[in-house]
């Protein structure tokens, strides 16, 4: 169904019950109606995703590792299960719950993006060049390259 997170994913997370109330509004337990919701919420929650890493240094759809791809599934998830949840307006779990764990995604995805936290998944490059990750032994290459020395406040060189 989706890239990066299915409905099966959704109710082994979140309970299938709650997936099908959810996405649900009518509350006539259509499965047509409830299937095409799940749908949308999934394409939804992964057209985010990508919209956020667009314009990043990984390659989207993002493509990685096992552990990388397990990530990308739980923000996923936590997105589509919190556009089911609003949608059908319901208040009643414990308060502010789905919109802490759509809160605690963004975040995730804020740390990948930043550089705070590192996402093993395919990265841009730029045809003829590697994509090498700044140190500070690379950034002090690269000045003696261009004939200038400079010390950072930590002491790098």
């Amino acid at each position: 169904m989706g890239t990066y997170v299915s409905q099966s994913d959704l109710e082994t997370r979140f309970g299938r019950e709650a997936i099908a109330k959810w996405a649900d509004p009518d509350g006539d337990q259509n499965t047509t109606t409830v299937a095409s919701n799940v749908t949308e919420a999934i394409s939804a929650a992964e057209a985010e995703i990508n919209d956020r890493f667009r314009g990043s240094e990984y390659k989207v759809p993002l493509e990685g590792s096992t552990t990388a791809l397990a990530q990308i599934k739980r923000i996923a998830g936590a997105f589509a299960a919190f556009e089911l949840y609003t949608a059908r307006g319901l208040r009643d779990e414990v308060p502010n719950h789905m919109a802490q764990v759509r809160e605690m995604a963004e975040e995730k995805i804020d740390r990948y993006l930043s550089g705070a936290a590192v996402l093993d998944c395919t990265r841009k490059t730029i045809p003829g060049e590697s994509l090498r990750v700044a140190t500070p032994a690379r950034m002090s290459e690269s000045l003696d390259r261009m004939g200038q020395t400079r010390t950072h406040p930590k002491g790098w060189v």
